[in-house]
Formats: structure tokens, C-alpha cells, sequence
């Protein structure tokens, strides 16, 4: 029997801003078998969702003004890197996907990786520091708490943990259910 594990391909993209270059990396979660007794755990994906997902996310990263971008790995696959590609370039683009569709996922060649997001949706009491209140309801642009909204995950860390956050993103998604059913 083949166990799965999640594993995760990733791109960065950088947007250039006035003031400072923002570095955005985005995750696209995908499902790669680990052959039975291998000592690993994990072998090369033989179907192309590692490199469905490595064109989406730079799709994704295009769409959102990114002038570069890269997709990690040995060697890297690079946008936009020597000089920055106008967005109307549709044939550069369109060879760039070309390249990431058939990104080389053997060992040591792509980085792949997950990673634990936190802290996108910050709890606090005050909701002009924070998006969501301690018991996970958003806030409005008022201040007010937005009925029937909720953030139930690691988004509501105030800051990154370090560690795996699993028990705390249970206790924390056990602790919003139950505001969600008080106020049903």
C-alpha cells in the first residue's frame, strides 16, 4: 500500500514598490506518494502536479503585478531576473510556463518544502491593530465585529511560534466553533 504525505511546491515573486521591493511567496499544497518501506518516505512525482502547480502560482504572481519571479531549485527558474519583463510580454511569459511545466522535481534538483503561515489574520482586543477579536470574529472598517465571519486557523497567531502550530490551530479552531455555535 502507497502512503501519502503533503508536500508543497513553491514560487516567489517580487513586486517592486516606490519605497521597498516586496517579496511575496505564495504555496500551492500538492500530494506526492511515498514508495512502501523506502527509507526516505518520499519519490519523485511521476504526474505533473508539481509543475501544474509551479505554473499556477507564477499565473498567480503575474496576475498580481510580480516582476520577478522564481521557482526554486538547481538550477532556479527565473522571470524577469536580468531585466523586468512589461506585463503585455505574453510570449516570455508564456515560455517561462513552458519551462516551469517541466521543472525537474528529481532528488536535489527542486526545492520542495511546506511551511506554517501565521499570524495573516492577527487576534487582539483592539481592531486597529488586528483583524479578528480573541474569539476569532473579524473586524469591520468601524471596529465593529462582522456577524457570522470567522478566522479559525494559524492566521490568528499574533506572531509566528516556531514550532509546528498543529495543537494550537486545533485548540484555537475548537475555541471559535464554539463562538460560532453560542451565537448561532
Amino acid at each position: 500500500m502507497t502512503s501519502r504525505r503533503p508536500c508543497a511546491a513553491s514560487v516567489a515573486s517580487r513586486r517592486s514598490s516606490r519605497s521597498a521591493a516586496t517579496w511575496v511567496a505564495a504555496v500551492f499544497g500538492l500530494v506526492a506518494a511515498a514508495a512502501p518501506g523506502s527509507t526516505t518516505g518520499w519519490r519523485p512525482p511521476r504526474s505533473p502536479r508539481f509543475g501544474r502547480g509551479l505554473v499556477e502560482l507564477a499565473r498567480l504572481g503575474r496576475a498580481a503585478g510580480a516582476d520577478e519571479l522564481v521557482a526554486l531549485g538547481s538550477p532556479a527558474a527565473w522571470f524577469g531576473r536580468d531585466r523586468p519583463i512589461p506585463q503585455r510580454d505574453g510570449r516570455a511569459f508564456d515560455a517561462y510556463l513552458d519551462r516551469l511545466a517541466a521543472f525537474d522535481f528529481a532528488p536535489n534538483r527542486a526545492m520542495v518544502f511546506s511551511a506554517h503561515q501565521m499570524g495573516t489574520a492577527r487576534m487582539g482586543a483592539r481592531p486597529a491593530d488586528h483583524v479578528c477579536d480573541e474569539r476569532g470574529r473579524v473586524w469591520s472598517d468601524r471596529g465593529r465585529v462582522v456577524r457570522g465571519l470567522y478566522v479559525a486557523d494559524a492566521s490568528l497567531f499574533p506572531t509566528a511560534i516556531g514550532v509546528n502550530p498543529m495543537i494550537t490551530v486545533m485548540l484555537l479552531a475548537r475555541r471559535v466553533s464554539r463562538t460560532v455555535l453560542a451565537e448561532a
